[in-house]
């Protein structure tokens, strides 16, 4: 007997620009997995998200500083403005990479958290709308914020 069960799955995707017309291409290794988000202590992290979901949903950072409205965190009694994007709207999460955020100096060149979905945290996860983010030492760093001291990388998520 064949199992002909399904179940849906969501991902956050990396388009090339604001248009949301072209996607980048990912690496089929890493699966469902968002996109990996990625700077330097010093830097922000601006993510213009567009949601193309049925439901609310959001873009919760792991490690890094953030105001109330890109917490993306949806809780009562007064979410920010990130915390529930609905389908169809956009919303520019900022996200600081602050020391705190970043390697200590006897640490590895980076260092790395996860951002989720946390309208229904649990659940969201469960669909695949997770990703990570890896913050650089600046001292540590090329140009494009990757690790000088990495060749490649391997993520994983399980």
């Amino acid at each position: 007997m064949v199992n002909q069960r399904r179940g849906a799955k969501l991902r956050y995707v990396e388009y090339t620009d604001a248009s949301f017309g072209t996607r980048v291409i990912t690496d089929p290794r890493l699966g469902i997995r968002g996109p990996t988000l990625r700077g330097v202590v010093g830097e922000y992290l601006a993510v213009t998200f567009l949601n193309r979901t049925p439901d609310p949903v959001s873009m919760h950072p792991h490690g890094v500083k953030y105001d109330k409205d890109s917490e993306g965190a949806h809780y009562e009694p007064k979410p920010g403005l990130g915390a529930a994007v609905g389908p169809g709207a956009r919303f520019t999460y900022v996200w600081q990479l602050d020391e705190s955020s970043g390697p200590l100096p006897d640490e590895p060149s980076s260092k790395g958290s996860l951002y989720h979905s946390h309208v229904n945290g649990d659940r969201e996860t469960d669909l695949g709308l997770f990703g990570f983010i890896i913050v650089t030492d600046p001292k540590r760093a090329r140009a494009d914020g990757t690790p000088k001291d990495v060749d490649r990388e391997m993520a994983r998520s399980s």
